[in-house]
C-alpha cells in the first residue's frame, strides 16, 4: 500500500471512529432521557384493607431482611389479614415493564417504647412484615428469569396489583409502605439499584386502627 492510499485509509478509519463515538454518545443520551421520562410517567397510589380474623392463626411468618434474605418470624398469633392495593398509572405513550415491587407493613411500637427520630422528630414505627419481590416469577425456556418476570402497565391504564398477608395484631396505627424500581431486570429484594443505576421510588400511607381492629379512613 503506497503512502497516498495509506493516508486515505487512515483518514476513513478516523472518520469511522468518530462516527462510532458520536453514535454511542447520542445513544447514551437517548437512554438517559428515556429513563428520566419513565420516572415521570408512572404514578403509584396505595390503598389497603384490614380484616380481623374470627380466630388467630398461630404460625411462623415469612419476612425479608435489609440484605434481601428470607427469614422466618417466631410462631405467634396472626390476628389480621391485610390486603394491599397498589395502583400504578401509566401516563406515558408506551407500555412499561415493572420487574421490582416490594411491600412493608409498619405499626406502633409496644406501649412505653415510643421513639422519635433525632433528626426531624418524626415517629418511628416498627416493621412487622417485609415482603419479597411481589412480581411473580415467569420462566421462559432459555432465558434468565431476571429478564422474563415482569408486569406490563399499558399506556393510559390504571393497573392495580394486590398483595395479601397475615400479620400480628397491629397497635393504634398501621402504615403500608411500597417501593418499586424501573430497572429493566429483576433485582429486588437482594438489591435496590441495578445496572441502570436507577434508585427505587417509594410511597406510604398510614391508617388508624379502631378498637374493633378495623381501619379508620
Amino acid at each position: 500500500m503506497n503512502t497516498d492510499a495509506l493516508d486515505v485509509f487512515l483518514g476513513i478509519a478516523d472518520i469511522l471512529l468518530k462516527l462510532v463515538a458520536l453514535t454511542g454518545g447520542i445513544w447514551a443520551l437517548y437512554k438517559v432521557k428515556e429513563y428520566r421520562e419513565l420516572k415521570q410517567r408512572i404514578q403509584l397510589d396505595i390503598n389497603a384493607n384490614l380484616y380481623k380474623l374470627s380466630s388467630p392463626e398461630n404460625v411462623a411468618g415469612l419476612t425479608w431482611d435489609k440484605k434481601g434474605k428470607r427469614t422466618s418470624t417466631p410462631v405467634q398469633p396472626h390476628t389480621h389479614a391485610v390486603e394491599v392495593l397498589l395502583r400504578f398509572t401509566n401516563k406515558g405513550l408506551t407500555r412499561l415493564r415493572l420487574y421490582n415491587i416490594q411491600v412493608g407493613i409498619n405499626t406502633m411500637r409496644p406501649q412505653n417504647e415510643v421513639q422519635f427520630d433525632e433528626g426531624d422528630g418524626h415517629l418511628h414505627l416498627t416493621r412487622i412484615l417485609t415482603s419479597g419481590n411481589i412480581v411473580p416469577l415467569f420462566r421462559v425456556e432459555g432465558m434468565p428469569v431476571e429478564k422474563t418476570s415482569f408486569y406490563y402497565v399499558e399506556p393510559g391504564v390504571e393497573q392495580t396489583i394486590t398483595y395479601l398477608a397475615l400479620i400480628p395484631e397491629p397497635r393504634e396505627l398501621i402504615q403500608v409502605y411500597a417501593k418499586f424500581s424501573l430497572e429493566q431486570e429483576r433485582i429486588f429484594p437482594e438489591r435496590e439499584v441495578g445496572a441502570k443505576r436507577m434508585f427505587p421510588h417509594t410511597a406510604a400511607r398510614t391508617y388508624r386502627v379502631d378498637a374493633d381492629g378495623l381501619l379508620v379512613r
